[in-house]
């Protein structure tokens, strides 16, 4: 359709890994722009942005879903696909109705807490690994042996004013 000049758009549908459930749909709205990179992304194999706008955020149970087989994927069930796996029309039409159709009582929103205290962790440890240590008595040696080698007496005396003598202001 691509080639034909026609839109045809293309959603993702998010899962956190090891969660046992999907948690949202999205549309990508927007080329993938490989100059601009995130700071986000755990793992350094991926890069670049595309924007996406979010239809759907609910979590919606693998069981719901695992009856969902992807010819692509070795004929598994698309709870055991990987990132950037494709589900082809049918299958994909089948997981928006489920999506659409299922009642939940929570989102992964109700765990953005959770994340964004696990994120800044990470990004601490990440800061604390690229900052060398400081080493404090490494910078003292450096000083000493940097006062050691000056030659005081090629320094000419200052006169130090007498006692009572007025110091101008």
């Amino acid at each position: 359709m691509g080639e034909k000049g026609s839109k045809c758009p293309v959603f993702l549908f998010f899962s956190v890994n090891a969660s046992g459930q999907f948690c949202g749909v999205a549309e990508m709205i927007g080329r993938v722009d490989f100059n601009k990179n995130m700071d986000f992304w755990q793992q350094d194999k991926w890069n670049g942005y595309f924007p996406v706008k979010w239809h759907i955020i609910k979590d919606v149970p693998n069981p719901h879903l695992r009856h969902i087989i992807l010819e692509n994927n070795d004929n598994k069930p698309v709870t055991n696909s990987r990132d950037t796996q494709e589900v082809r029309v049918p299958q994909g039409l089948e997981m928006l109705n489920i999506f659409k159709n299922h009642v939940s009582k929570t989102s992964i929103l109700d765990d953005f807490d959770f994340y964004e205290s696990r994120e800044k962790v990470m990004q601490e440890k990440r800061t604390r690994q690229s900052i060398p240590p400081f080493n404090l008595q490494q910078k003292i040696d450096e000083l000493n042996t940097g006062f050691k080698s000056i030659d005081l007496s090629a320094v000419k005396s200052i006169e130090q004013p007498e006692v009572g003598d007025k110091v101008k202001k």
